[in-house]
């Protein structure tokens, strides 16, 4: 509702005269029902005046006045003079000369406005005198386009009613031009010729972009596809909660509405402007980062096949968590560049990262983004070598081979023609086992951190005896 005028203190009557006036013609509820009283009140005191003034020489039956006990007979018997044609001679025109001019008023502002049916400016113009049936805008969306052209509150403005619907925010210009901002309300009072300029979702906006061509600072492109980033409005430091769900600060609204980019089509929508904002972000990231500190931030080297093969990226992209890059991207000159704009990060999540040469290459000449990448894959596969739980894995891999491979021939010795004598086949197996035993031996001999186990010569030479060279 507008601001109601105060009263000068001095005792000038001018000053008294023209704070009474402007309180008389502002253009909120208060005054509309000022008027409606001031108006009805002296159409009522003349009417009852006239009632006094002129003479009438019968009124009401004297049957009636007799049956009736005071002073419901002299009520009956003025009530029955206002009506008299004596009195509505004199009542009459002046009705009849106020709905004229509220009708050539209605035909004016009709014409005026390119209103489609007169009902909708004597409506409008019956709110704004008296306060009569007020119009109410409804805001369930951040689309303007999609409010009714023709609706009185955004054809003239005010006065009026707005209904915000959770997760809305609604910004209004007063007739000076000076903007409003209206959270969620179920009504809301605008005044005279205030009018919205612009609708602002508050909840969480998606922006997305299949493609973004960034540049290292130290010059090498990198294109970000499938980027996406989730916005919301500058909350000014409050918490979501159920008694505010969507908090939102007044002066990030108008940025959001007044910072919007002007094309030839007129505003921009919200996905176009979030679309750029994305692109903004990820060009600013890349643009503070070197090549080598783009790839810091990757994860570990993901491993593919057996432990005993080459560890490899599992694709010639890049890819980092999102919680790891909206990490990054929380500095505080990011939060301060958002704000600037009304805007806060939530998350942010780029599908893949590639790192792509100049087109301007030979087929098989490497560029230098090739060549670093190299470079940090082999950084990072020795860094895995070093790892002791690889080392471990490695280690228990070749045992369970080794294992496995002597299993096997022991398996088959058992299972060829020699099995048939149970004799010679314990002789095979125990000269199977004991060569495999010298092969340990020979080999954790020559490793430099090979240890031989206590008593394992012992258990040689005790095998070696079982297997007598006549025998085989």
């Amino acid at each position: 509702m507008g601001k109601r005028a105060t009263f000068p203190t001095t005792d000038s009557p001018k000053a008294w005269l023209r704070h009474a006036l402007s309180r008389l013609f502002a253009r909120d509820s208060f005054s509309a029902t000022l008027r409606l009283v001031l108006f009805a009140g002296t159409i009522a005191i003349y009417w009852l005046v006239l009632g006094f003034t002129i003479q009438i020489p019968e009124r009401a039956p004297m049957e009636w006045m007799i049956r009736l006990p005071f002073p419901a007979d002299v009520l009956l018997d003025y009530g029955l003079t206002l009506f008299e044609p004596q009195v509505l001679v004199h009542v009459l025109p002046v009705l009849l000369g106020l709905y004229i001019g509220i009708q050539v008023a209605t035909h004016y502002l009709a014409d005026l406005v390119e209103f489609p049916s007169l009902s909708k400016a004597w409506r409008y113009l019956n709110a704004s005198l008296f306060g009569f049936s007020y119009y109410n805008l409804d805001v369930v969306d951040d689309d303007q386009t999609r409010l009714d052209s023709m609706h009185p509150l955004v054809r003239i403005g005010g006065p009026g009613y707005l209904t915000i619907h959770l997760g809305f925010a609604a910004v209004t210009e007063t007739i000076d031009g000076h903007p409003r901002v209206y959270g969620p309300i179920k009504r809301r009072f605008i005044g005279g010729f205030e009018r919205p300029r612009d609708l602002v979702d508050l909840r969480d906006q998606l922006g997305k972009v299949d493609e973004v061509r960034a540049v290292t600072r130290d010059g090498i492109e990198i294109y970000a596809r499938d980027a996406q980033m989730m916005f919301r409005v500058f909350g000014g430091g409050r918490k979501r909660n159920l008694q505010t769900p969507y908090p939102f600060d007044e002066t990030a609204v108008r940025k959001l509405v007044y910072g919007r980019a002007i094309s030839s089509k007129g505003p921009r929508n919200g996905s176009e402007m979030l679309a750029d904002l994305v692109s903004d972000e990820i060009r600013s990231f890349v643009a503070g980062l070197t090549i080598e500190e783009f790839l810091a931030l990757q994860p570990r080297v993901m491993l593919e096949g057996t432990p005993s093969s080459k560890p490899k990226l599992r694709s010639q992209t890049i890819h980092i968590s999102r919680r790891r890059l909206t990490e990054r991207f929380h500095t505080h000159a990011a939060r301060q560049r958002l704000q600037d704009r009304g805007l806060e990060l939530d998350w942010v999540g780029v599908g893949t990262w590639e790192i792509r040469d100049p087109p301007s290459l030979a087929p098989f000449e490497v560029g230098p983004g090739e060549t670093i990448v190299s470079t940090w894959r082999d950084m990072q596969r020795a860094r895995v070598y070093q790892k002791p739980d690889y080392l471990q894995r490695q280690r228990d891999f070749a045992y369970q081979s080794y294992s496995g491979r002597v299993l096997r021939e022991l398996v088959g010795i058992w299972e060829s023609e020699e099995g048939d004598y149970p004799s010679r086949c314990w002789l095979l197996l125990a000269a199977g086992f004991l060569r495999h035993l010298q092969d340990m031996h020979r080999s954790l001999t020559s490793s430099p951190q090979g240890q031989i186990p206590l008593d394992f010569q012992a258990a040689v030479d005790h095998v070696r005896t079982l297997v007598k060279p006549e025998n085989l």
